[in-house]
């Protein structure tokens, strides 16, 4: 099972690209906050990570640059 992480605060975006990427052997996790998806990753390794870059905490762009530097 393929594990894919959706951060975005527009709720019906990240509803249409689940939708639109679905299948049977991929878990999705709809989060909304820079502050809830870093205390996912601490407790689940996501396959994939789809990061919208206006969020309501920050900037998703320097949320990626920081997770990849770990």
């Amino acid at each position: 099972m393929q594990s894919v992480m959706i951060l975005g605060d527009d709720q019906n975006l990240a509803a249409g690209i689940k939708l639109a990427l679905s299948g049977d052997d991929i878990d999705f996790t709809l989060i909304e906050t820079i502050k809830d998806a870093k205390n996912a990753l601490v407790n689940t390794k996501f396959d994939l990570l789809i990061i919208d870059i206006n969020l309501s905490d920050g900037n998703g762009l320097q949320f990626c640059r920081d997770i990849r530097k770990n």
